[in-house]
């Protein structure tokens, strides 16, 4: 079963990490508080819904998806973020 469409999401927290390489030396940069952190923005979702019938009771199911910000989480920054994630949820379903 396949599904797409735009979903409004609540920004709880943000950080930012980033690594350097200069040839052999890497230098990682951590920032905990997000400055200009909007609370809501809007992504693409798509999702494809897998069940497997194990017997007339039982299913097995799997769900990957995969999400894209449409608008930026950061307002008025040199920068603009668009958060994405790609995810998987598993699963029985008991038929009655």
């Amino acid at each position: 079963t396949p599904s797409a469409g735009l979903q409004i999401n609540y920004l709880a927290k943000a950080a930012v990490k980033t690594e350097i390489h200069e040839g052999l030396k890497t230098e990682i940069v951590s920032i905990n508080q997000l400055q200009g952190k909007k609370t809501l923005y809007l992504s693409y979702v798509a999702e494809a819904g897998l069940a497997y019938r194990m017997n007339s009771k039982w299913d097995l199911n799997a769900i990957p998806s995969f999400q894209y910000g449409v608008t930026s989480i950061t307002r008025n920054n040199a920068v603009n973020t668009f958060p994405y994630s790609v995810g998987l949820s598993v699963g029985v379903t008991r038929h009655f």
